[in-house]
């Protein structure tokens, strides 16, 4: 089921929804396993920029000994 089926069934139930008791709302046969939710066009989400760009330099020699031995011990196998 799609949003447009969603946002269709929603406004049937909302229309004159305010007068009509809860218990007076009518029950649609909604397989909610099946509804795809796209957050990103709900909310306008969007992607995030990378934080590292890539072009900082980060000298490797400053790096604390464990790290280094971190660095080579996972590396070495290649």
């Amino acid at each position: 089921m799609g949003l447009a089926k969603l946002e269709q069934i929603y406004q049937e139930i909302m229309k004159d929804s305010y007068d009509i008791p809860y218990e007076n709302v009518p029950d649609t046969d909604i397989d909610y396993s099946e509804i795809v939710i796209p957050f990103s066009q709900m909310f306008n989400s969007y992607k995030p920029r990378d934080i590292y760009s890539g072009n900082e330099r980060i000298p490797f020699k400053e790096r604390k000994h464990e790290f280094k031995t971190i660095l080579r011990r996972e590396f070495s196998k290649f």
